[in-house]
């Protein structure tokens, strides 16, 4: 016959639901940790409330107990079931008194048990679900929005509506900046545009997590807005350099971004802030990364719309495509996504509208080694008479890559002018790109949003925080 041997731990810890009963809820401690830690059949014990939602204690009884001469002791209980080849005899605990179970717990669904030699702590357990909502409601004045990774022109969309308390922005060294510090350039094109509570100049993935869970708590933030780095997803990075962006450095350091998702999550569940919005390259949502990403917000009460946007089908000129992630706390509160439509528009009004006001401007390149070869190999991003629509801008732009934004007509290619390629990304008159140089503004606007349909998104947005703030 074999003899079970068991390594009775320091500590042991559980988590437990209270039960509803028709007097009100019950909490039954039925567990294999009861008898390790002397609380066996027919112990007598002593409960006693720590403090208003603060728990109770559950002590074994000695007449030796200090400050539980007047309380009244209760029992070890036990239940057999003749079935049950494993553990047979049960012991638990069965705590029902409303007054001690509603001044220790308060409105908690669940606890937290710590068992030690002759004493259990049960505390409760805050629903962060609830908690959110109910925090959400208490800020008064304009919504709070905490921005993270934009060098001002989401954020300044969402400054119509919302109040910016933070704003998390730091452009990340690349190799191309050889000695030269880029680290502030985002963030001061964002300053030079919106007014910000709060700026965090660090970097996502070494930020410090507590520092922000503290200013957002002060300033009781509601709005998580995100664009991450989109480049280890997108189709215009070759397979080979995403691969090798995955690949350590000399120095310890790795290239990619790909990662960048696992610090959104983190930000969230520092702040608990009740609503998201995540914007990213279209190639996202077809991702293990999202699928990573959705069930983890889903497991934390959140609701989650999603949705790829092609930015013309919003008025836009540009046929920019993203994807939107939405995640609310406020789960019977409707969203949804802004119509799509096509805008009609034929090939020769959009070309007397959106190129030919501009063509003056642009540099003719026709001679350009790197566009010739652009176009041979089809990388080459072009728009003509024949177009209703812009190609995606991209943030190599300025670098007169082989897949740069051109236009052709005739045989002649045209550099398009930094008017152009803020008419392209729907950038409004009052954006100001003054802080930084031609070449780090060329970079900000080819990976920034397309502002006409992110406002819109926006506003689709604050409509739906709205409603769950006054619900």
């Amino acid at each position: 016959m074999s003899v079970l041997n068991i390594n009775i731990p320091d500590v042991a810890t559980k988590k437990l639901k209270l039960q509803s009963i028709s007097q009100g809820r019950k909490l039954v401690v039925s567990t294999n940790w009861l008898p390790l830690f002397g609380f066996n059949e027919n112990s007598k014990v002593v409960e006693k409330v720590i403090g208003k939602n603060e728990g109770m204690e559950i002590l074994l009884f000695s007449d030796s107990l200090f400050g539980c001469e007047n309380e009244r002791t209760k029992k070890v209980y036990s239940r057999s079931y003749k079935s049950r080849k494993s553990n047979p005899i049960e012991t638990l605990l069965d705590i029902r008194s409303q007054n001690k179970i509603n001044e220790a717990f308060g409105s908690s669904s669940y606890v937290h048990i710590t068992f030690e030699y002759g004493k259990i702590y049960i505390v409760p357990i805050e629903d962060k679900k609830e908690a959110r909502i109910k925090k959400a409601k208490e800020r008064e004045g304009k919504i709070g929005a905490f921005v993270a990774c934009s060098s001002g022109m989401d954020a300044l969309s969402i400054s119509k509506s919302f109040n910016i308390d933070c704003l998390l922005e730091y452009r990340p060294h690349e190799r191309r900046d050889k000695n030269t510090d880029k680290s502030e350039t985002g963030a001061l094109c964002a300053i030079s545009n919106v007014e910000v509570g709060h700026l965090i100049n660090e970097d996502i993935f070494t930020v410090d997590m507590d520092m922000i869970g503290n200013i957002v708590k002060k300033k009781n933030t509601s709005f998580f807005s995100v664009s991450t780095q989109c480049s280890d997803l997108s189709v215009v990075k070759a397979q080979s350099l995403k691969e090798k962006s995955l690949c350590v450095n000399g120095d310890g350091s790795i290239d990619t971004t790909i990662d960048m998702f696992y610090d959104v999550l983190r930000i969230l569940e520092s702040t608990q802030m009740p609503f998201l919005l995540l914007e990213n390259v279209g190639q996202l949502l077809n991702t293990q990364y999202h699928t990573f990403f959705k069930a983890r917000l889903n497991r934390w009460g959140y609701k989650v719309y999603e949705k790829n946007i092609d930015a013309s089908m919003l008025g836009a000129t540009q046929k920019r495509k993203r994807a939107y992630v939405f995640a609310t706390t406020f789960d019977s509160i409707p969203f949804s996504f802004p119509e799509e439509r096509d805008n009609q528009i034929t090939s020769v009004e959009f070309w007397d509208k959106n190129i030919k006001p501009f063509l003056h401007e642009c540099r003719d390149v026709t001679h350009s080694k790197s566009i010739q070869e652009g176009a041979k190999i089809g990388r080459l991003r072009t728009v003509n008479r024949e177009s209703r629509h812009f190609p995606t801008l991209l943030k190599s732009q300025s670098r007169m890559a082989k897949d740069s934004l051109v236009i052709k007509d005739g045989e002649r290619y045209y550099f398009p002018s930094e008017d152009l390629e803020r008419h392209i990304m729907g950038i409004p008159d009052e954006f100001t790109l003054a802080a930084v140089s031609k070449t780090i503004g060329s970079e900000i606007l080819g990976q920034g949003v397309e502002y006409c349909s992110h406002h819109k998104i926006i506003d689709e947005v604050y409509k739906h925080i709205t409603l769950a703030l006054l619900a």
